[in-house]
Formats: structure tokens, C-alpha cells, sequence
């Protein structure tokens, strides 16, 4: 008897120890994991998830994510030259209408704008002779303004800017849509804030006009106090951001870094880009009668400004020409490079464009042939699917139901995948002026449509966007995104294809894709995160240069490229 009830003393007390060890082991884990989840960082590219500052969103995102070293800076320095027009800034209700802002707004400056000219013309480029046929720089007056929609700018005039060449992108239709359809708003952290430079002939000097506030319901935002505008002289396609969704160059650890290791906020900045859009074009779209390169430089310097006047913490020109990346470096601002697999329709061996494509797949590498039979065997003669191509006014209401359809079960069945576009956008393209740059491929087994690919093509170039499916077909991936595609452009006579950010794990290398250089320009207002970043980009740069040239060497798919390493498999692929 005394035995057992010893026992069972024991037995009661044990019970209660063992749930307070695990509580204790737990606790100390769990701190053990946060004072060290703030020194994690990967020292090579891969994927990760950086944790965002409190009150923000988590991004899952590939990047070079060496840690930023923040040296130590007096604080209070600024970069020598700049003279700033005084603009109180109203950007502090940008985070009432998002409730995922990851940045308290600053309270300076609750509901106007205050502004003071210059001391002098700092926007005019005195050393600036003109290209030939074009009026010099020194010889405008130039009045600048901000707008809170596409819609303050007629399309005619916008589109005026536009060359034949440029990226569809720009278009107004293509912006308009995205605002209007709500896929571009302050709800979700898109806050349009786009700049406008006008010829004015009654003036001396260039003027910053005040924008609205950003809370501001006013379509347009703030107009030219003149009954008839000037010449529009450029024109950026710019939004306000409380977060880096959305936008593909990637820049949490940077936000990251200035929160946690310096203190200050990140969010909100100023973004000149396209959204969800990771296609080179022009970013500072400018008058083609007007000098360009000063032009550029007046509009990155007035950028500047908006952002140190307004408490943004940084512009970024994203996806930028090569030009614009060499004028705003001049400007003070930092460059950095990413990679994308861009097709070129020429012929490695003769260097002129396929004639076929049967002339194509000859000059692929023997393996690579072979695959690209197999594969296309599989869809088109086992599985009986066929692939038709939907040009301009093809693309019929029920077409882009269908597409928009695609795109979302892509979303769907990624967690990493952010659906940024709505039914109302597809619908709205489709129905505007900008229908005649879609091309929407859809794969078909009898009636039945099994995956597709939503795209835009202008002049020479072919943009591949969205892909999606309905049933899972091995290869139906490789045919609808890239062969399809590349025998359109071969056929059309077209001079290149981007085929948007990702890699396929190689499999845009492997069927013909070249891996290319993309640039973005970026300014940092504080001069401490401005040094981190700057060594950051530094050692950035010379990784995406290495890794560029091993995917060209390593894994072309034509016979003049020279494989000295092992390939991935079809199966890898």
C-alpha cells in the first residue's frame, strides 16, 4: 500500500514538472530565435522571406541578400549642391486608406502644400547643347507639377510623347485602366503621383506646383493655373508606395535595414514605374522636339526634391532605359542591375533573323532539338491539344473572361502569387483602344480550353505576361510561354521577346532565351542608408554580372554557345 501510493505521488507531480520544462525550453527557443532573426541573411541568391517593420506585410521574394554594413556617418550630412524647393508635404492620410501600411506618415504638413521659388535656375541645364533638330534645354521655362490620376492628362497628349518603339506599357489606355478598374489605388499602396513638366513662355524660371493632398478626392489633383497648359514636355508615370509589392526589384532588406538598424522609416517612397509590369521602357517619357539627356537630368533633380520635401525616404526609377540610367547617375543616383532572359530573333550562326522556325530548332544543340520534339510530340499528338493565337480584335469578351480566368488559377494555386490585377482590368483593356497590342495564346482539347497565356506585343517586341491552366499537361508550360511564342515572333518578322521576370528553373535558357541585364536608378535620401546601399549595390553588381555570363556559357541552347558545365535535366527544368 505504500508502495503504491508513493507511486502515485509521483506520478502527480510529474505531470505538472514536465508542462513547465516544455514551457521553459520553449521560451528560451522562442528568444533564442528573435535576437537572432534580426543578423539573418542569405550570402547568395535565393529565396526568402524578409520580416517586415511592425504593422507591414511579409514578402516572400528572391534577392542578393547580403547584410548592409552601416558605417559610421555625422549625422546631418547632406549631399553637397542641393537646393530644394520648399514644399510642405501633405503625404501624411496616404496610410488612412491603406490598413496595411508598413510607416506611420509623417504629421508635416497636414492638408497643403506651400511653395517657394528658387534662388535661382537650378532645373536649367546651362551646359546642355541640344541634339540636332532639338530646342536646347537652356532655352525652356519649365513649370512642374504633380497629378493625383492619369486623368488630369488627356490621352492625345500623352500618347503624343510616346514613339512608335516605345514600350506598350506607357500607353495611356494601359495606366488609365489600371486606376480605373481599382487594381492601381491608395487602398492597396498604390497612390498615383505622376509628374508633369509644361513649357511655360510667360516665365523665367521653372516653378514646382503644388499637387493635392493624397487624400484627396479630387480626380486630377491640381491643374495649371493657366486656362491653356503649356507643351507638355515630359511626363513620369509615378505612384506614392507604402510597401515594395508588386513592383519586382526588390528592396525589403533595405527597408528592413533602415528600420532596424538605423531607425528611420522606409515607407512611403516614390516609385516611377509601371505596376506589376517587369518590362524595360522609359520611365521619364519626354517631348521628342526637346533635348533628352538635360531633360532627364531636370526631371531626376526635381524627383529629388519631391522626395526630401515631402518626407518620402527614397526614389526608385524602375526597369529604366539605359540612357535615363546614365543621366540620373549623374544626379547622384545609384544603379542597380538585375537579370532576365530576353529572346532574340537571330540567328547565331548567320547572324540575321530566323527565317522559320524549322530554321530555329536546326540551330539548337543536338539534346536540345531532341527535347523540343519530344515535348511538342507530347501536347500536340498524345494529348491532342491544339494551341490558337487571339491578335488585337480577335480577342473577343469571351477570349479575355477566359484569360482573366487563367491568370487567377495561376494565383490560386501559388501562395506565394499576389493577384495585383481584377476582372475589371481585363474587361476594360479588352474594351479600350489598347486591344490591338493583345495576343492571348489558348491551348484547346476539342472545345475544351485546358491553359493559355495572356501577352502584348508592339513594333518589334513581344511581352510575355500571364500564363495559366486549367489542367496540368507536362510541357504544355514550355509550348504556350515560349515555342508558341517564339514562332509567332519568327513569323511576324518581330525582333525580340522579354519574357517578364523568373527564370522556369533554366528553362528560358535552354529554349533560346539569352539571360540580359535590366537597370534600375535609385535615390536614398539618408545619407547613412545611402552609403549601406551604395556597398550593397557594389557587391550586388558583381554577382549578377558573374552569375549572367555562367547562365549564357553554362546553359545556352544554340550550337555557337559554348557549354563548359553540366545542364540541368528536362525533368529539373
Amino acid at each position: 500500500m505504500m508502495s503504491r501510493s508513493r507511486t502515485n505521488v509521483s506520478i502527480k507531480f510529474l505531470g505538472p514538472l514536465f508542462f513547465c520544462a516544455v514551457f521553459i525550453i520553449g521560451s528560451s527557443l522562442l528568444f533564442h530565435h528573435k535576437s537572432h532573426s534580426r543578423c539573418y541573411r542569405s550570402s547568395t541568391l535565393q529565396r526568402s522571406v524578409i520580416r517586415s517593420p511592425p504593422g507591414g506585410r511579409f514578402y516572400s521574394h528572391t534577392e542578393y541578400s547580403n547584410p548592409l554594413i552601416l558605417p559610421h556617418i555625422r549625422h546631418g550630412c547632406c549631399r553637397r549642391g542641393v537646393k530644394f524647393v520648399k514644399c510642405e508635404g501633405a503625404n501624411d492620410n496616404m496610410a488612412k486608406d491603406d490598413h496595411a501600411a508598413t510607416s506611420e506618415i509623417s504629421e508635416k504638413g497636414r492638408n497643403s502644400m506651400e511653395t517657394k521659388e528658387t534662388e535661382d535656375d537650378e532645373f536649367v541645364d546651362k551646359d546642355a547643347e541640344g541634339k540636332p533638330g532639338s530646342i536646347p534645354h537652356r532655352h525652356l521655362s519649365m513649370r512642374v507639377e504633380v497629378v493625383r490620376s492619369i486623368h488630369a492628362i488627356q490621352s492625345s497628349e500623352w500618347d503624343s510623347l510616346l514613339a512608335s518603339d516605345d514600350s506598350p506599357f506607357l500607353e495611356h489606355d494601359w495606366l488609365r485602366c489600371l486606376e480605373d478598374s481599382g487594381s492601381v489605388s491608395g487602398s492597396n499602396g498604390w497612390y498615383p503621383f505622376h509628374l508633369v513638366v509644361r513649357e511655360v513662355k510667360d516665365e523665367s524660371a521653372p516653378q514646382l506646383s503644388k499637387p493635392s493632398s493624397l487624400s484627396s478626392s479630387s480626380p486630377g489633383g491640381t491643374a495649371l493655373s493657366s486656362s491653356e497648359p503649356g507643351r507638355l514636355l515630359a511626363v513620369v508615370p509615378m505612384y506614392a508606395k507604402t510597401h515594395s509589392m508588386g513592383e519586382f526589384v526588390f528592396d525589403q532588406s533595405w527597408a528592413e535595414a533602415a528600420y532596424y538598424q538605423l531607425g528611420i522609416e522606409y515607407y512611403p517612397k516614390l516609385l516611377a514605374a509601371i505596376p506589376f509590369t517587369p518590362a524595360t521602357g522609359k520611365r521619364i517619357i519626354t517631348h521628342p522636339d526637346v533635348d533628352r539627356p538635360s531633360l532627364l537630368r531636370t526631371c531626376a533633380g526635381v524627383m529629388e526634391k519631391l522626395a526630401v520635401s515631402n518626407d518620402f525616404s527614397s526614389v526608385h526609377i524602375l526597369f529604366c532605359e539605359e540612357d535615363e540610367a546614365t543621366q540620373t547617375k549623374t544626379n547622384g543616383y545609384l544603379i542597380r542591375n538585375s537579370v532576365q532572359n530576353h529572346f532574340e530573333n537571330k540567328n547565331p550562326l548567320t547572324g540575321s533573323k530566323f527565317g522559320s522556325f524549322d530554321e530555329y530548332v536546326a540551330t539548337l544543340k543536338p539534346n536540345r532539338r531532341k527535347a523540343l520534339r519530344r515535348e511538342r510530340k507530347k501536347i500536340y499528338n498524345e494529348e491532342g491539344i491544339n494551341l490558337t493565337i487571339y491578335e488585337g480584335d480577335e480577342v473577343t469578351p469571351e477570349i479575355i473572361d477566359t484569360a482573366y480566368e487563367l491568370y487567377s488559377s495561376t494565383v490560386e494555386k501559388f501562395t506565394f502569387q499576389k493577384q495585383y490585377l481584377n476582372k475589371d482590368f481585363f474587361t476594360r483593356i479588352q474594351e479600350s483602344n489598347f486591344r490591338r497590342h493583345l495576343v492571348v495564346v489558348l491551348a484547346r482539347r476539342g472545345n475544351k480550353t485546358i491553359g493559355g497565356t495572356f501577352n502584348v506585343q508592339k513594333g518589334d517586341t513581344l511581352y510575355g505576361r500571364y500564363w495559366g491552366c486549367f489542367e496540368e499537361v507536362p510541357y504544355l508550360y514550355f509550348e504556350a510561354c515560349y515555342y508558341r511564342l517564339i514562332q509567332h515572333v519568327i513569323e511576324k518578322n518581330m525582333t525580340r521577346m522579354e519574357a517578364g521576370a523568373g527564370s522556369s528553373g533554366g528553362g528560358k535558357l535552354l529554349r533560346g532565351f539569352d539571360a540580359s541585364i535590366t537597370r534600375s536608378s535609385h535615390y536614398i535620401h539618408n545619407p547613412n542608408l545611402r552609403v549601406a546601399v551604395s556597398a550593397f549595390l557594389e557587391a550586388e553588381t558583381a554577382a549578377i554580372e558573374e552569375q549572367k555570363d555562367l547562365m549564357n556559357e553554362n546553359m545556352g541552347a544554340f550550337k555557337s554557345s559554348l557549354a563548359t558545365g553540366p545542364r540541368k535535366s528536362e525533368e529539373e527544368c
